[in-house]
């Protein structure tokens, strides 16, 4: 089965989900597994979006494929806690801390608006929307820079310049309405859902955007 390219939109003044893992931390044997289910789910939504008039279809076809993506993103993020077998460059510090970089760099300088953020061992989770004086900007043209630069800062750190350091692609859901607070406490307690702390302050590979930290502080 011939698997879709993903479609990355702008991100605008509504908060968005980003989610990037290294190369190599998921088999491509796995992955292709999850993308064959995902594109026969969609095979399946798109028939049954023709059974409706084409406004209801449409709005039926366009939930069940955010759905699908996201079954599809929380299988690839549970593997990535419980069965990868590495590799875990993220777990040192001094790397976790470029990518964290990075981030507090693109807010600072008002190319993005940085929700917040958690580097695991071999994923990283991000909630950001445009700056506010910005209606939308370029995800594929921020997520290439940002890739790029932590990739080249991580790979001289581990003395592997020139090998690929991040999976190609990236997930990028926008943030319900409503949902804004489940997606923040779903990011920031994913060191929690991994067993590896109690709360989500003892991870040190997390950062809050000091406007929401006092909704957050449990």
């Amino acid at each position: 089965m011939n698997h879709q390219n993903r479609k990355h939109y702008p991100i605008g003044q509504k908060p968005v989900h980003l989610t990037y893992r290294l190369y190599g931390s998921i088999p491509k044997s796995f992955d292709e597994h999850l993308k064959d289910k995902r594109d026969r789910a969609f095979a399946v939504a798109r028939a049954k979006s023709l059974k409706y008039p084409s406004e209801i279809g449409g709005h039926f076809l366009a939930k069940s494929i955010f759905d699908i993506n996201a079954r599809y993103e929380l299988a690839l993020d549970s593997f990535l806690h419980e069965n990868s077998n590495g590799p875990y460059h993220l777990s040192k510090s001094e790397l976790a801390a470029e990518v964290l970089k990075s981030y507090q760099f693109l807010h600072d300088k008002g190319q993005l608006y940085v929700y917040a953020v958690c580097v695991m061992s071999n994923h990283v989770h991000a909630i950001v929307k445009a700056p506010e004086e910005l209606e939308e900007v370029a995800s594929g043209l921020i997520m290439s820079r940002h890739k790029s630069h932590t990739a080249r800062k991580c790979n001289e750190l581990l003395g592997l310049t020139g090998l690929p350091f991040w999976e190609d692609d990236y997930f990028d859901r926008t943030v319900r309405d409503g949902k804004f607070i489940t997606v923040m406490w779903y990011v920031l307690n994913n060191p929690v859902n991994a067993g590896l702390v109690d709360n989500w302050r003892e991870w040190p590979n997390c950062w809050i955007n000091p406007d929401y930290e006092l909704l957050f502080t449990r």
